[in-house]
């Protein structure tokens, strides 16, 4: 039986913009696991990989979001 995981990751500009990653996981048995990140409420780049080894902040780093609201880039974090 296939399982995928969701979770999210919350992110805010420090204009105040709030979104968030999208994390999707699959390790169903007898297929190859993956690992999917969008942003969601910020623009930037996706990751689909089989494996994800980073850190949150390697993530973040990867993702290049950038606020919609504002257009800053390096101002988003994780929120919390």
């Amino acid at each position: 039986m296939a399982m995928t995981t969701y979770r999210t990751l919350p992110l805010i500009c420090e204009c105040g913009h709030e979104g968030y990653i999208r994390c999707l996981e699959s390790d169903a048995p007898f297929m190859k696991p993956w690992e999917s990140f969008v942003l969601n409420g910020f623009s930037g780049k996706h990751l689909d990989v089989p494996y994800f080894r980073g850190t949150d902040d390697e993530l973040l780093s990867t993702l290049e979001p950038r606020c919609p609201k504002c257009g800053k880039g390096g101002e988003v974090r994780y929120k919390g």
